[in-house]
């Protein structure tokens, strides 16, 4: 994970596919003991925190409601069979 830049309020973060499948792994249970939080420090002594949540769980409060994807993107996650659309390298 690296944290690009802080432009006027805006946070770049780049995630590498490891830390994606990394995530995700974490999602699904392995470790058991998982937060499933990836954290980085940052400047000025902060800590970026990034946590994998169930769809369930993210979208349960009322304001949230999961915005439209890419058609691509969709279909990418359609056609997946059990597995990860990323574990096929581009």
């Amino acid at each position: 994970m690296n944290i690009k830049s802080f432009i006027g309020g805006r946070v770049c973060i780049e995630l590498s596919r490891r830390n994606i499948k990394s995530l995700l792994a974490k999602l699904n249970g392995h470790p058991p003991s998982s937060r499933c939080t990836l954290v980085r420090p940052c400047e000025n002594g902060l800590y970026l925190e990034i946590k994998a949540v169930e769809n369930d769980t993210h979208y349960s409060k009322p304001d949230r409601e999961p915005e439209p994807m890419h058609p691509s993107t969709e279909a990418q996650l359609r056609n997946m069979k059990g597995g990860m659309a990323w574990d096929n390298e581009p």
